[in-house]
């Protein structure tokens, strides 16, 4: 226990805020949170030039990206060059809609563990008599 020296005083330790994982935890999420922002982004412009250029054969190319979305496309056929202008347009801005809702949902979870991690310590100051904070 000479790694915890808070038992020998017969204190709480905080677990939640001496161990660094959760600090390391909220990072990556935020990490992952980016770079999922960033591939969408990617594929939103890279779908959004395929189908400019390629039309109906996107359909072929990027099937699986597409799929989900066809429905939106509404009336407008992407063999047409009015429909691929808008279909291009409307990959862009749902995969940037993605892009968005991506990076701040993780940001809101990595906050939100941080809250969580503040909210115990502080508690477990309150009972421990102590009002110091270390965070």
């Amino acid at each position: 226990a000479a790694f915890l020296p808070c038992l020998k005083a017969g204190v709480s330790c905080g677990f939640l805020y001496d161990f660094p994982i959760f600090d390391i935890f909220t990072v990556v999420i935020r990490l992952k949170g980016e770079l999922s922002a960033i591939a969408f982004g990617f594929i939103g412009i890279g779908g959004m030039f395929l189908i400019w250029t390629a039309g109906g054969l996107a359909l072929d190319i990027i099937n699986f990206l597409i799929r989900p979305i066809l429905p939106l496309f509404g009336p407008f056929p992407l063999m047409d060059p009015i429909g691929s202008i808008f279909g291009g347009l409307l990959v862009f801005i749902i995969y940037v809609i993605a892009a968005v809702f991506s990076l701040l949902g993780s940001y809101f979870l990595a906050e939100l563990i941080t809250m969580i991690k503040g909210v115990y310590h502080n508690t477990q100051a309150l009972n421990n008599g102590s009002s110091h904070n270390r965070g």
